[in-house]
């Protein structure tokens, strides 16, 4: 029997990778702050939408009590539910003022709508810096 001839590897001729550089301590850092920004960014979104909930609710409210809706009704319970933690701050600020019959005006809740629309515009300027912010970070990175 004879011997199998063994031949020689075969040397590849496709492209040869590329060594990997590793990033500056600049590039690092500008990733960094692009990351925490983005993150900052989102909280910010998060916020902004939370006041807007909030203000759309606490003006369903407001009708609600002011045409005397039902308050064992699931919409009505849902509402005052909700609103309640966000009106707590202003509840006995101002008196309710009656409306007819049934209803009656909730101006502590009217004041807490300006207050967090307030929140709800400086809110929405911090998302307009951190937009620019991020941007500008991408172009320099």
């Amino acid at each position: 029997m004879s011997e199998p001839v063994q031949s020689e590897p075969q040397k590849r001729t496709g492209p040869q990778p590329v060594p990997q550089r590793m990033p500056s301590q600049d590039q690092l850092a500008t990733r960094t702050e692009l990351s925490l920004l983005v993150v900052g960014k989102v909280v910010a979104y998060a916020m902004y939408a939370y006041v807007i909930f909030i203000d759309v609710m606490l003006l369903f409210r407001i009708l609600l009590l002011a045409f005397g809706a039902n308050p064992t009704v699931g919409f009505s319970q849902f509402v005052f539910r909700t609103t309640s933690d966000a009106l707590a701050p202003f509840r006995g600020l101002f008196p309710p003022h009656a409306i007819g019959e049934t209803g009656y005006l909730d101006i502590s809740a009217l004041f807490a709508i300006v207050v967090y629309m307030l929140i709800a515009y400086g809110v929405g300027h911090l998302v307009e810096y951190l937009n620019w912010k991020v941007r500008s970070t991408r172009r320099r990175a």
